[in-house]
């Protein structure tokens, strides 16, 4: 599944997940608080159809912190934009 596949994507990304790397070596920088660097293992021609997911949308951390182990579990739970 493309979900399951995107944290595969970035350098060093399967030996930071098997431990065998420290997660600093995973090849994805934050430039600034609007600009993530992605380097890849190799060319990756779905990489926007991966982070077109929802999984991978931002999130408001205060509040969803707020909620504990509840976020997500009901509609007065979540937040989240739309009308579904």
């Amino acid at each position: 599944m493309l979900v399951e596949r995107a944290c595969e994507v970035a350098c060093n990304a399967q030996a930071v997940l098997a431990g065998q790397l420290d997660p600093e070596q995973l090849g994805i920088t934050a430039l600034d608080d609007y600009t993530l660097k992605i380097e890849l293992e190799e060319p990756v021609p779905y990489l926007l159809k991966l982070f077109s997911y929802s999984a991978y949308m931002p999130m408001n951390e205060a509040y969803t912190l707020s909620q504990e182990h509840l976020y997500g579990t009901k509609s007065e739970n979540t937040i989240y934009n739309g009308i579904f």
